[in-house]
């Protein structure tokens, strides 16, 4: 360790380092108190001078001088090359990743055997003593060997790893698809997606530039993943192959030990396909799967040669909103499915990658949950899906009154080889002529506004409602 005049931890390795502009007082200053609070994990390099730099700009070679380099400025560093710039202005992000550092407590090596010996090691014996038969009438994953270990790990653990989950040519196929997705410019920024979500947390005003609204290369912003919403007659990749298999799955999962936690599961949000540019070094700050309504999340892995120097793992805590105790790291391999409840039960991120990193995700629903919201029955037809053997129509009638099975059923005939686009567009008009309040089509209604903007009403309803609550 090396210590500057002013008492400044100088040393460079490991956990985070601030470039500082030494010489302005107040820069002098917050340094040396963040070294004092957080000295394990934050170390200081002078703006002035070579000393530290030079060597530090050369571990992260996406990262320029001129970046973090600022008269009577404070910029961090993280080790995976990831920079927080105005943090004399703007400390919050700052903060929030030095207490990351220095509170996160990695997975208990004993702990990782067991799992892995109780449930993970025999899974993967299940697989190859099916595959060794060479008579594989159905999947592995659906013997009875191997759902009992997928549920019990699921039961106990709240996750599950499974290798090898569809067929390697299967794989292959929706890797190149992912990838020409993302060449094609067919996926948007994540962040420009979820835009209105972020506010409780880091404030609605975008302070220190928190979402990177200019998408600088290597600059910290929550998520820096890219996505494309795809249905099962998606064409540019096999979705239907990898969501076939799931459905598969969890109906052999409804007939094991957490089936209670699986009833009424019967829908599935479309396949979330996902890129994480490894050039950014992207990542996802941890989170649970509560907000979307879902029981259970299943990811699969399209990366063929990773390594666990590539990064980009996913990381999951022990259970509990404030816990820091990582539970597994769980490299993104291509053909590995990863399971776990969609609830406060598994918190989780995605960890910075260095290689471009593409998923598939879907989120399993109950029938309740997949109407939740104003334009409930557009998303139902244009965002889910049945889980098979179920049509929509059957799904809907397990949960629904007869009114709303009516209207999906004649919907579902409009819809009928329809592209993606003309299904949405068809789904918003035929919405706007039903009346929110009983369920009628009247083509000439009336729009809400105030708490009732975008929602329609027949002009019975409307004139009931306004003799009851308007005066006269």
């Amino acid at each position: 360790q090396v210590f500057c005049s002013c008492g400044i931890l100088l040393a460079t390795s490991g956990g985070l380092t601030l470039v500082c502009d030494l010489a302005e007082v107040r820069c002098a200053r917050i340094a040396s108190a963040l070294c004092g609070a957080f000295g394990a994990v934050c170390s200081v390099v002078a703006t002035t001078g070579e000393f530290g730099l030079d060597a530090l700009l050369a571990r992260v070679p996406g990262v320029s001088r001129s970046h973090v380099c600022r008269e009577g400025g404070v910029t961090a560093i993280l080790e995976d090359g990831i920079f927080i710039t105005d943090c004399e202005t703007c400390p919050k992000v700052l903060l929030f990743e030095l207490r990351r550092l220095a509170t996160v407590m990695p997975a208990a090596p004993h702990d990782l055997l067991v799992r892995r010996s109780r449930w993970f090691d025999p899974l993967n014996t299940c697989r190859e003593r099916a595959m060794s038969t060479g008579l594989q009438c159905q999947p592995w994953w659906e013997s009875s060997d191997a759902l009992r270990l997928i549920a019990g790990s699921l039961d106990r653990e709240m996750y599950v790893i499974v290798d090898r989950f569809l067929e390697h040519d299967v794989c292959a196929e929706c890797g190149i698809g992912a990838r020409d997705m993302y060449d094609g410019n067919r996926m948007i920024f994540g962040l420009d997606e979820q835009k209105h979500t972020h506010g409780r947390f880091w404030g609605p005003e975008n302070e220190g530039d928190f979402l990177n609204a200019s998408c600088v290369s290597r600059k910290w912003t929550l998520h820096g993943d890219y996505r494309v919403w795809c249905g099962d007659e998606e064409t540019q990749m096999p979705v239907s192959s990898l969501t076939r298999s799931l459905d598969r799955l969890l109906v052999g999962l409804k007939q094991s030990s957490v089936a209670d936690r699986l009833v009424g599961v019967d829908f599935r949000e479309y396949c979330m396909v996902t890129c994480y540019p490894g050039e950014a070094r992207s990542r996802y700050l941890r989170h649970c799967d509560v907000s979307r309504g879902a029981i259970l999340t299943a990811i699969f892995y399209l990366n063929a040669g990773w390594m666990h120097e590539d990064g980009g793992a996913l990381r999951i805590f022990s259970q509990g909103k404030d816990t820091s105790q990582v539970k597994d790291d769980i490299l993104p391999v291509a053909n590995r499915l990863v399971l776990f409840w969609a609830s406060e039960e598994v918190p989780h991120e995605v960890l910075a990658t260095k290689r471009d990193r593409f998923t598939m995700t879907v989120w399993f629903k109950r029938g309740h949950e997949a109407i939740y919201g104003t334009n409930f029955l557009v998303d139902l037809v244009c965002r889910h899906n049945p889980v098979r053997p179920l049509t929509l129509v059957a799904a809907v009638r397990k949960f629904a009154c007869d009114q709303l099975v009516a209207q999906v059923e004649q919907l579902e005939r409009l819809l009928e080889g329809r592209s993606e686009e003309e299904r949405f567009m068809i789904s918003r008009a035929f919405v706007c002529t039903i009346c929110r309040q009983c369920g009628k089509r009247d083509p000439d209604g009336l729009a809400g506004d105030d708490e009732f903007e975008l929602q329609w009403f027949c002009r019975c309803c409307w004139s009931r409602w306004k003799s009851c609550h308007l005066p006269t």
